[in-house]
């Protein structure tokens, strides 16, 4: 047998060993709710206007992906979670049973029935960020009246995703932003110095995003070529050349072992380093990393002149949160990070390869995970903040009859204002207490049970 055929026979074909098993069963399982999401994240966004709008007692929208999504449409009957999980239309009807009762602090109705009988998937489409010249994807999914939402699915799901170029652009904007709105505030040397930190970033960033990779891990590259393999081979087509252009051009041996460290993808080592820049830069000021972490949420700054491409409600069958509300924003600041993977479909550079298969290669992508774990304990943390006060306030306004007490005093200044105690107890309720823990305390006991 030919080199070349034992190279596929024994490296490019689906046997495996136990380590390998259980490597890529690991990384699977980590990346599980993230394929998901990007596999079913569109379907469910028209399946829950769907939805929506026939609860509310409208006509479902005709046409297009939404007749996918309609009663009997395929879509909503696509299952979250394989076999045993829940279909699309009852994760959809769980969130509207949600969002239909949710109230602000102020006990009003976040959404209408003529918000939710208007109910569509945004159609802005991608749009330039902030000054740069590509365009993305907007923030807004779907919409209940003028209402913006990103919509998530349960699990681990991504705050964002860019290329190299339009995470420089983004990052440079939000701190931007922020030296302008603390313009009186911050003094010139840490705006300085905050500037200095992001022009290296930046530099770094950039010259990250003109190489190009062939995989992730040891074996990854292996790993790509086991399904391009797979997809020639239905195809009709022989995959033994491009195999043979890699080896001849130095970048593989007849093991599949790199011999480029040029190509070669170590997602960790790159995470860690560009990660730790970025860090530098917006986790040492409090202020600044939540106005990130906003942005990268809402993209409020990069398309606030573009109507309906910025979202103000986050929203998933378990929660419903205002990104206009600091809470949320630190709730999420404690469950994002970021990592540095691999977006496909690019040109590798080198004329023999691309003539033979001009989308093999990579880029770097950098994006931001909203990891499900984290996102529980941090809204069971504030949640158990909010008890602690609501329970401190209620033994301070037991004790409001000792004269000359705090509470006693404000509460006869109350009474000057022809305002009685118990009102005066909701002002102070509203202050310390946040959406999460107001209107949906039931969904988030669900949530970390």
């Amino acid at each position: 047998m030919k080199e070349l055929d034992l190279l596929v026979e024994n490296y490019f074909t689906e046997s495996f060993e136990a380590s390998d098993l259980l490597r890529l069963v690991e990384q699977v399982m980590d990346e599980r709710g993230l394929l998901l999401e990007a596999e079913l994240g569109k379907p469910f966004e028209y399946v829950v206007v769907q939805v929506a709008r026939e609860k509310a007692g409208a006509k479902p929208i005709d046409g297009g992906d939404y007749e996918k999504a309609k009663a009997g449409g395929r879509w909503r009957n696509a299952r979250f979670g394989g076999k045993k999980g829940k279909t699309l239309e009852q994760l959809a009807v769980e969130l509207y049973d949600m969002a239909s009762k949710a109230t602000d602090s102020r006990g009003a109705p976040i959404f209408s029935q003529e918000d939710f009988q208007t109910a569509k998937v945004t159609e802005v489409g991608k749009q330039k960020y902030g000054r740069g010249s590509t365009k993305v994807e907007i923030k807004s999914d779907i919409q209940f009246g003028d209402k913006t939402i990103s919509l998530k699915l349960p699990g681990d799901v991504q705050a964002g995703s860019a290329e190299g170029v339009t995470q420089a652009e983004q990052l440079n904007l939000v701190l931007e932003d922020y030296i302008a709105d603390a313009k009186n505030q911050v003094a010139e040397q840490e705006a300085l110095r905050l500037r200095k930190l992001m022009k290296e970033s930046e530099k770094e960033i950039l010259a990250l995003a003109k190489r190009r990779f062939l995989g992730a891990g040891p074996r990854g590259r292996a790993t790509q070529f086991r399904k391009e393999i797979a997809a020639a081979k239905q195809a009709g087509q022989n995959p033994k050349p491009l195999i043979q252009a890699y080896i001849n051009e130095g970048i593989i041996d007849a093991t599949a072992t790199f011999l480029d460290d040029r190509y070669y993808f170590d997602t960790e080592k790159l995470t860690a380093e560009v990660g730790a820049r970025v860090n530098a830069i917006f986790q040492s000021n409090d202020k600044l990393w939540k106005k990130l972490v906003r942005e990268l949420l809402s993209g409020a700054i990069g398309f606030k002149d573009i109507p309906g491409a910025e979202a103000q409600f986050i929203l998933n069958p378990e929660h419903l949160f205002d990104l206009t509300d600091d809470k949320t924003i630190d709730i999420y600041g404690d469950a994002l990070s970021l990592r540095v993977a691999l977006k496909g479909g690019r040109k590798i550079g080198i004329e023999s390869i691309d003539t033979i298969k001009d989308d093999s290669a990579a880029k770097a992508s950098y994006r931001w995970d909203i990891k499900d774990n984290p996102l529980k304990k941090a809204i069971a943390e504030e949640k158990a903040k909010v008890e602690a006060e609501m329970r401190q306030l209620a033994s301070l306004t037991s004790a409001a009859t000792k004269p000359g007490s705090f509470i006693q005093m404000r509460e006869e200044e109350s009474q000057e204002q022809s305002l009685d105690l118990e009102n005066m107890f909701d002002r102070a309720y509203d202050d310390i207490t946040i959406d999460i823990a107001d209107n949906f305390e039931q969904e988030l006991k669900d949530s970390i049970d």
